[in-house]
């Protein structure tokens, strides 16, 4: 089987050609057999093949260098590791209002902070107001208690006493 340039295009692959054109020898089967015709074939389409290769490399190498001169370059050295950007340094101007945000987030929990502390002991306070008023309360209805029955048994007394004098005495 010859194959000439006619009959292989550049666009087939490379391999396709070099199994079409190498033959297995027939006493020797480790060896084969190609004609001169047919590696002459091979050459010209490898020579396409590089020209080919040679075009798209140069219409790459002028995309880059395109590239690169629409973008600022970028200078690493070879011995120095790519470290990510630091980070980005806040303006005076955010930095004071974050400051004053800050501040005021502060000023919020120590109001409420104080408020309920105050509250906390307002409670205490009325809790031991309450406590006094209980006791009090406790002690004013013992002394009443203790007077309305003194009041009784001189209510009684007296009764007894009037009860003796207007009964005749036998």
């Amino acid at each position: 089987m010859n194959v000439c340039i006619g009959q292989v295009k550049a666009d087939h692959n490379t391999l396709d050609a070099f199994d079409s054109i190498f033959k297995t020898a027939q006493n020797s089967p480790a060896y084969v057999v190609a004609s001169k015709a047919d590696i002459h074939a091979l050459k010209e389409l490898l020579k396409l093949e590089r020209d080919s290769l040679d075009i798209k490399l140069k219409t790459q190498e002028e995309e880059l260098s395109r590239l690169k001169t629409a973008t600022p370059p970028v200078v690493v050295q070879a011995n120095q590791k790519e470290e990510p950007s630091p980070a980005k340094v806040p303006s005076p101007s955010n930095y004071l209002i974050f400051q004053l945000v800050i501040a005021l987030l502060v000023g919020v929990l120590i109001y409420f902070f104080m408020k309920d502390f105050t509250t906390k002991k307002e409670a205490k306070e009325a809790k031991e107001s309450y406590k006094n008023l209980v006791v009090e309360f406790e002690d004013h209805k013992k002394k009443a208690i203790e007077r309305e029955r003194k009041l009784m048994r001189k209510v009684i007394d007296l009764q007894n006493d009037l009860t003796e004098k207007s009964s005749p005495t036998t």
